[in-house]
């Protein structure tokens, strides 16, 4: 398995040893830039109610180290990540993994300005791979 592999499935697990209760699936959604994030999990009930939670602190560590190794020289790391588990009809889990390295995130909170400026900093971006939401974002830095 690669780190990459080893990474999610550490916060798959995580997330779904912190879950209290009977639940069908929990998707732990985090969005991020070097220095900031914002990180929930959404917890889906036999029932089919969806109820938010924190994930556990251990897993903001693993989502960083996990864009730290996901990066690529001058193409950058992802922005936004969604680890869904979901329990599997005959037994066991499944994990399922999304990220997205190209659409601006939507904060709860956003970011200030600098900190646009620092994530390309510590993991750059030829120009061709910057979006032009982050273009904006670094004018306004």
């Amino acid at each position: 398995m690669t780190r990459e592999g080893e990474l999610v499935r550490g916060i798959a697990k995580a997330v779904a040893s912190a879950v209290e209760g009977e639940w069908v699936a929990v998707r732990y959604s985090v969005t991020a830039l070097s220095g900031y994030a914002e990180e929930l999990c959404h917890v889906t009930r036999p029932t089919g109610e969806v109820v938010q939670q924190l994930p556990p602190r251990t897993v903001a560590g693993l989502a960083n180290e996990l864009r730290d190794e996901m990066y690529r020289p001058g193409a950058g790391t992802w922005f936004s990540a969604d680890i869904t588990v979901s329990h599997k009809p005959e037994g066991g889990a499944k994990v399922d993994a999304t990220f997205d390295s190209d659409v601006e995130p939507a904060w709860a909170v956003p970011p200030g300005p600098g900190m646009y400026r620092q994530e390309l900093e510590r993991l750059p971006r030829d120009p061709e791979h910057i979006p032009s939401w982050l273009r904006r974002r670094l004018e306004q830095a």
